[in-house]
Order: structure tokens, then sequence, then C-alpha cells
């Protein structure tokens, strides 16, 4: 019987150290494991370690006495291991990415089995962002309000666009709720589908209203352009489609700055880039019309730019405003 265990735990052992289990599936943690004993000394393991798990000691960490060296294996797993225990192994693999591309301290490394460890990430659906240095959630398998990636508590730059309703206290007192639920409904799914086409998040919708964040890529563009296609689209959908005898009006405001991402509303309203956001919105917006930032215009291409004239304000930020304009 003890010759069985001992065989089955030299299976699990060799299992293991190939990065997969026993049913032969792939074992992430393994496999990374794995791959910084093989391309790093301790040394530049700890180090990469330090930067995802904040004052990172290994030998607090494992136990053994500063006078000794610890073995590379025993390092790699137990950094793998406190690195999952806190959640943070796709940015362990995505720090291997980066270290395969640019180097560490000017030296370069080949990271063992990179491609199979990010096809199996691939597979569980997360993609890496090159710009950001980060996985995030495939869009086309899932879709979560912090794209798989922000943090709570920690702080981000983020692109935030605010939308509301004109006159919602009126339009609710005049018109039957069937009517106001639709044309709200209906203009949640413009927003939604515009937000969502450029990598955009719905983080609050009320009735007369929400918020969308954009973290991605251009962000700035992708807010702007959002809310410039949710004014196009409005206007069509009031045409053609709104229920209500009156045309569906709304103002939109896009600005961006530091954000500390959190789940929980309290702690949203709090911010100071989310604060300027609803004044702007609320101060400097017309009915139908979009404004943006000086932040936010200075990092748009040149011909979104040009859709924008500057606002008379009487405040100190410069702002921007976008209308629907028909050519004489």
């Amino acid at each position: 019987m003890v010759g069985k265990v001992g065989l089955v735990g030299n299976y699990l052992t060799a299992a293991i150290a190939w990065g997969k289990d026993v049913r032969g599936r792939v074992n992430l943690p393994a496999m990374c494991e794995r791959a910084l004993v093989e391309a790093m000394d301790p040394h530049t393991m700890t180090k990469i370690a330090n930067e995802l798990i904040q004052n990172y000691d290994i030998y607090e960490r494992t136990g053994f006495p500063q006078s000794m060296s610890i073995p590379g294996r025993d390092v790699a797993h137990r950094i793998v291991e406190d690195v999952v225990r806190a959640g943070k192994l796709l940015e362990l693999i995505a720090a291997l990415v980066e270290v395969q591309e640019n180097g560490m301290r000017g030296r370069a490394y080949t990271i063992p089995n990179l491609r199979m460890i990010i096809q199996e990430v691939s597979e569980k659906g997360f993609v890496y962002d090159p710009e950001n240095k980060i996985f995030i959630e495939n869009s086309s398998m899932r879709k979560t309000r912090n794209w798989g990636a922000l943090r709570e508590g920690e702080d981000y730059t983020i692109a935030f666009l605010r939308l509301d309703i004109v006159g919602n206290s009126q339009l609710v007192r005049r018109y039957p709720m069937a009517q106001i639920r639709k044309s709200y409904d209906d203009l949640r799914d413009i927003t939604i589908r515009a937000a969502e086409r450029r990598n955009g998040r719905i983080w609050q919708w009320e009735g007369d209203g929400g918020l969308a964040a954009f973290f991605f890529g251009n962000k700035h563009q992708a807010a702007t352009l959002t809310a410039m296609e949710i004014v196009h689209e409005l206007h069509i959908y009031n045409l053609t489609s709104c229920p209500l005898p009156a045309p569906l009006n709304i103002r939109i405001a896009v600005h961006s700055g530091s954000c500390e991402y959190s789940e929980h509303e309290e702690t949203l309203r709090q911010n100071a880039t989310l604060k300027t956001l609803t004044e702007i919105e609320e101060s400097h917006t017309e009915p139908q019309t979009v404004t943006i930032s000086s932040v936010v215009k200075v990092m748009l291409d040149a011909l979104v730019s040009g859709q924008f004239s500057q606002l008379n304000t009487t405040t100190q930020g410069a702002y921007f405003g976008y209308a629907l304009r028909w050519e004489p």
C-alpha cells in the first residue's frame, strides 16, 4: 500500500511539474512555476514578485533563514502560490510577457512555453492588451464591469461618459408609464451598444441616465465617439420609433481622470473626476449635445476634435460642445 501511494505521489509531482494535472488538463500555475524556474534565477523571480505583491519577502514567506540560499524551485513554487492566493496570476503572466518582449534590467530573457501559457489564458476568455500590459476579458466571450482587470481600491486613469435625460420628472408626470419605460429602455439599449462596440462598460444606469467607462486604447476617443453616436442614433429614434409624443432629449458629458475603482456606488460618488463630469453635464451641456473637457479634446484625432466648438463658460476649465448640424 505504501508503494502504491509513493507511485501516485511521484506521478502527481511529475504531472504538475509538466504543467498538467492527472487528467491531462493544463495547470496554469504549474506552467508558470516551471517557466520561472527555467528562465531566471531566484533574485529575478523575487523582483517580479515585488512588482505584484507589495513588500514581498521571500525569506519571510518560505521560512528559510537569511543565511541560506533558497533553491529556485522553492522560490518559484512559493511565488506562484502567493500570486494565485492574491488573485494575480494573470498579472504574473503579463509580467512574463513583458520580460520576454523587453527584457529586465538590460538583460534578455526567453520564457519557456509562454505561447502555450498565453493560449490557455486565451481559452479561458482573456486577451493581452499590449498598451496597458495586462490581460483583459475577451468581450466576445464575457463582459464584466471591470473588464476582468481593474482591482478594487486601485487608481486608474479612465474616460467617462455621463448621460442624462432632460426633463425626466415632467416626462414621467405627463406620459403613460408604459411609453416612458419603453423609450427609456430603448435609450439604454442604444447606449450599451454604442459603448460596448468600443469596449466601454456601463458602470451605472438609473431610470433617467447612466455612466459609461472606457479604459483601453484611445479611451478618450472611444468615449467621445460613443457620445456622438448616441446623439445620432437618438435623433433617428425620435423621428422613427419613439413612443412618446415629444422627442426624447438628453445631455452627454465626457471627461477623464484618476478614479479609484470600486464596486460600491458610494465610493464612486466621492470621486473628484466623476464630480467634475457631473458638473459639466448639468451646467455646461445643452439638450441633444455632447460636451467634452479640454483633457479629452487634446487626446482626439484631428477629424473628431474638429467637430467640437469651444463653449463660452465662466469656469476656469475649457469645455467644447458638439451638436448635430445641418449643412445649408
